[in-house]
């Protein structure tokens, strides 16, 4: 038994469990300023697909009219901006997510829909990034 690395993974634990509730409502604000940044910048062309209930550590939203996955690879390679298109069951399929369909997403908002994941390094920076080159994206679409 590898006495050190067990006691070092319990020492992880702990501070992670500690922590967990502080670092819940730092997603909360994330979740809630990139909702709120992507509704007042694109009024009446964003739909929210996560509800404000949902987990705080995504966002999943659509811009309908685009497709995802080119949204995805434009931030990518002009921002270094990553995000996912769809839903995490779904990634690397040309299938309607089962999760969008079951929520009764129509497939072609399905196809539009963007997810954003946040995590212990997420940061109002990078909202505020995607925030500035989302516009310029779908300028250039």
């Amino acid at each position: 038994m590898d006495v050190v690395n067990i006691l070092l993974t319990a020492d992880a634990v702990e501070l992670a469990f500690r922590q967990q509730q502080q670092e819940q409502q730092r997603l909360q604000k994330l979740n809630k300023q990139l909702r709120h940044g992507l509704l007042t910048l694109l009024p009446g062309k964003c739909q929210m697909l996560s509800p404000p209930e949902a987990a705080a550590s995504i966002l999943c939203f659509a811009i309908p009219g685009y497709e995802a996955a080119i949204v995805c690879r434009l931030l990518a390679e002009k921002f270094a901006i990553l995000l996912s298109s769809g839903t995490a069951c779904s990634a690397e399929s040309r299938q309607t997510s089962p999760v969008l369909a079951a929520m009764g997403i129509a497939p072609d908002l399905a196809r539009a829909a963007l997810r954003v994941s946040f995590g212990y390094n997420s940061a109002v920076d990078d909202i505020q990034a995607l925030l500035t080159a989302l516009p310029q994206i779908l300028k250039e679409y």
